[in-house]
């Protein structure tokens, strides 16, 4: 198991496919795949922009109004990259 930072807007002209200068899920998927088989990697981006706005400025969860909008998970603003991979 692995936790990795990505609080950045991923790269518009990349992609989510195609962003690899930082920890992003393309990034750590390259990356895992090189020791780990495919069927044994799960590899996942958590947050959007409201998760980490409320991150950077020190925001607890019962800060935020509308917590439903804490459960979606937008692909073009990574908060935290997790990874797991089974040998």
């Amino acid at each position: 198991m692995v936790s990795l930072p990505s609080i950045s807007r991923i790269d518009c002209v990349a992609g989510v496919e195609g962003d690899f200068w930082r920890f992003t899920k393309a990034s750590a998927t390259y990356v895992f795949s090189k020791y780990f088989h495919q069927d044994n990697l799960e590899v996942r981006a958590w947050g959007n922009v409201l998760s980490g706005l409320g991150f950077w400025v020190g925001m607890a969860q019962e800060d935020v109004s509308k917590k439903k909008k804490l459960a979606y998970h937008d692909p073009n603003f990574p908060v935290v990259i997790t990874v797991r991979a089974v040998k």
